[in-house]
């Protein structure tokens, strides 16, 4: 099951068409607010009368939306908390607050929420106005036999008003694509594994993966540093000859591990990654995999490595051991899985706010400024969220990633379980043995069944 989709817009933007289309792609559930929101309002004292009232007193409909805000607000609330993990399809109204306080309870709801998606036409806002009124006239003369100019002066609000871009997570542009085809953007821009089935569950990669802008940024920010030179070594030492490098990204690593008549493989489940990858000096020296853990094979391999702190990714202890079983049956009896995991004793995860990770990056999308802000906290599961600022044009890209940290005594167990024998645990690149206040472990572990 994928994190919970909220997408918002104005009137006529194609929330419905798109969410249900999206729900049956991802076998989620499909939530519409507005069906729900009348039974939400009358929690909190919705009045009837009162409403009506305004109808005949208030001039026009924007300003009779004013008493709604605070119903719609508990509505956002509500759904949130309701309904995890499906496809939430908003009214126009519940992304758009003039009123700091209602702005900013419904911004904390959604903090929760891994993808805000706003959908417009265009970036350009007097052309978006213009194509969401010509559908909701044409809707309104063909529902109503009358076009009431109040409704495109409240659908124009809905659009031009920046709280539904500080809201969202990202923004789609639809421009001329069909609800098939924008329910395919979407697919894509999160990241999930689109050669599965319409219906089935889908695998999630994190933004970063699979963007292209952030992808190019992604070896600007991880450049080659002393964990490179400690997987480097280690190769050496071992006198790998065969190694497979499980979640290669860039396969900036995976590059350098390529020497000497080396047969080295870079596997990774994204697309946009490898591509990058293949684009590389040195790329022809490799042999580059897309998928997951279950298309290592059975090479027999020396040295399966795990760097940049993959092993965190895998959420679930079954996907998890699920990963080593693969790992095992890839290695020869006597072959080696290196990793490393950050300590949760060491709670790094408190210093990951603005003020400490604010970054400047220059880049091929020009200047680009970074930093981190973690959304919560529970299980052993750390939710944060990236920040990536292109200062060129304004735009804020915006991911939304879950670690999963496991104490040693849990990735100990595991690697027995798996059929593995821990030969070294480090606390940091200098080979510096593990204790408890170590801000990482590293684990260099021996399939059993062979000698070093």
């Amino acid at each position: 099951m994928c994190d919970t989709i909220a997408l918002i817009g104005p009137m006529c933007a194609g929330k419905s068409s798109t969410a249900r289309l999206l729900a049956t792609r991802l076998g989620m559930a499909h939530v519409e607010l507005d069906r729900l929101r009348w039974d939400y309002y009358q929690e909190i004292g919705y009045d009837e009368q009162m409403a009506t009232l305004l109808r005949s007193s208030e001039p026009g409909l924007l300003e009779r939306s004013n008493y709604w805000k605070p119903f719609e607000a508990y509505a956002v609330e509500r759904a949130v908390q309701d309904f995890p993990g499906c496809v939430l399809d908003f009214g126009a109204g519940n992304g758009v607050y003039e009123d700091a306080a209602l702005f900013a309870r419904v911004q904390q709801a959604l903090a929760t929420v891994a993808h805000v998606i706003l959908l417009l036409p265009t970036p350009d806002l007097a052309e978006a106005t213009a194509v969401v009124n010509t559908r909701l006239a044409q809707l309104l003369q063909e529902v109503a036999g009358t076009v009431n100019p109040e409704a495109l002066r409240l659908n124009a609000h809905f659009v031009n008003h920046p709280s539904s871009r500080q809201l969202a997570t990202q923004i789609i542009y639809t421009g001329e694509q069909t609800p098939e085809q924008v329910c395919e953007t979407i697919v894509q821009n999160l990241g999930l594994n689109a050669s599965a089935k319409p219906g089935e569950p889908l695998t999630q990669l994190d933004r970063h993966y699979t963007d292209p802008r952030l992808v190019d940024l992604y070896d600007i920010e991880n450049p080659h540093g002393p964990d490179f030179d400690f997987f480097l070594q280690l190769a050496d030492e071992l006198h790998a000859q065969q190694i497979l490098d499980l979640g290669c990204g860039t396969g900036l690593l995976t590059r350098q591990l390529a020497v000497d008549g080396r047969k080295v493989t870079g596997v990774d489940p994204a697309a946009a990654m490898l591509a990058y990858a293949r684009r590389q000096p040195g790329a022809e020296q490799v042999t580059w995999v897309e998928g997951n853990s279950s298309a290592l094979g059975t090479p027999n391999a020396d040295l399966v490595l795990m760097t940049s702190n993959v092993a965190q990714v895998f959420l679930d202890d079954e996907q998890w051991a699920t990963t080593l079983g693969h790992i095992h049956a890839a290695l020869r009896p006597g072959g080696h899985l290196a990793f490393e995991s950050r300590n949760p004793a060491d709670r790094g995860w408190e210093q990951w706010n603005p003020a400490t990770t604010l970054t400047q990056l220059e880049t091929p999308h020009g200047p680009v400024e970074t930093w981190l802000e973690v959304v919560g906290v529970e299980n052993a599961r750390v939710q944060f969220r990236g920040y990536n600022l292109f200062k060129k044009t304004g735009e804020v890209l915006v991911v939304t990633s879950t670690l999963r940290y496991r104490s040693y005594a849990e990735i100990s167990n595991s690697l027995s379980k798996a059929g593995f024998i821990i030969e070294q645990v480090y606390g940091n690149w200098q080979r510096e043995p593990f204790n408890n206040s170590s801000r990482m472990m590293v684990f260099i572990a021996r399939r059993s069944g062979g000698s070093t």
